[in-house]
């Protein structure tokens, strides 16, 4: 939790990347993304890491934040790829299976109300296509926001807070004392 939550500040990267084995992977297009910082390694970390390889290499940075943007996704690879044609028929046919499901389940205003998370520790909405997949499948995302990031979620008690329990706060850490049971409580959401 705490090395998630200091690479999120200090705008590090989780990953490292093995140079000597992309240098003898030898790839002419390297795929990539800068939307989400804890998810791969870091662009930069990329850039720097094919800045030191010889000849010429592609990078094609990916960053779809809803479901057309994956779609749109695919095409860049296959077009970097040179292999345009091919995209075009994984994409009809993967628009007709979404539009399928999404006739299939309707609106979403009556079907289940959903609670999408990416991450554990720290605690993370899902974000971006999620939602929107969820809408899609005729549900309702309870704190998702469709074509948006993930966010991070804290959780803390409410009430009446009187001076005994304020003093306890000081001294006791409620995310090491009932963190299992609220794990355990998320498992078994329905």
């Amino acid at each position: 939790h705490r090395h998630i939550t200091a690479t999120l500040h200090e705008g590090s990267s989780l990953y490292v990347l093995e140079r000597d084995l992309l240098e003898r992977l030898y790839p002419e297009l390297i795929l990539t993304q800068e939307l989400c910082d804890v998810c791969a390694v870091s662009y930069a970390l990329v850039e720097e890491a094919v800045s030191r390889l010889e000849g010429k290499r592609q990078v094609l940075s990916l960053e779809p934040t809803n479901l057309g943007g994956i779609l749109s996704s695919i095409e860049q690879v296959a077009d970097a790829s040179g292999v345009p044609d091919r995209a075009t028929a994984v994409v009809t046919a993967l628009r007709r299976r979404i539009e399928t499901v999404s006739e299939e389940a309707g609106d979403g205003r009556a079907g289940p109300r959903v609670l999408a998370v990416e991450w554990l520790d720290p605690l993370f909405t899902a974000g971006h296509w999620v939602p929107e997949m969820i809408r899609l499948a005729g549900c309702r995302d309870v704190l998702g926001v469709e074509g948006q990031p993930s966010t991070q979620v804290t959780w803390s008690m409410r009430g009446p807070s009187p001076l005994l329990s304020k003093v306890m706060q000081v001294f006791m850490d409620m995310d090491s004392m009932i963190g299992k049971d609220f794990e355990q409580g998320l498992a078994n959401m329905k």
